[in-house]
């Protein structure tokens, strides 16, 4: 069953940060399926490993856009950014280390609420300046 519904309403307008956006949204629902059907522990850390990665790499290709675009906020946006990697880290170790005790509904829960926020309200923010480089 699928938990996040990508839509048009979720699109920035600049292809390679919809493609990372879309990515993410398969990856929370990848988990929330091995999670909701019992899947092993092996291929629910695998899917937490992806996410951490697509996370990790994603942050680290908006901030370049924000930085060359010399989007005013970018400071802000930056520590929401580290804020996110540090929960998503945690997590992944906490699973790491004790498996099923880990509240991954909770977690699943909060990376869909943040994901459907941050595109919503915090990188509609900077898109009108990072738009403005290839003007």
């Amino acid at each position: 069953m699928t938990l996040l519904q990508w839509s048009s309403k979720f699109l920035t307008g600049i292809s390679s940060v919809d493609a990372v956006h879309q990515a993410l949204f398969r990856a929370i629902n990848e988990l929330h399926d091995h999670v909701s059907s019992g899947a092993g522990a092996d291929e629910v850390q695998a899917t937490l490993d992806m996410l951490t990665n697509y996370v990790d790499s994603h942050f680290a290709r908006e901030e370049a856009l924000m930085e060359r675009a010399g989007y005013p906020d970018i400071v802000e946006h930056m520590a929401t950014h580290r804020r996110i990697q540090r929960q998503v880290q945690d997590y992944r170790t906490a699973f790491e280390e004790n498996g099923e005790i880990v509240q991954m509904e909770a977690f699943i829960s909060f990376l869909g609420n943040w994901l459907k926020g941050q595109i919503a309200m915090s990188d509609v923010a900077y898109i009108p300046f990072v738009k403005n480089l290839s003007k």
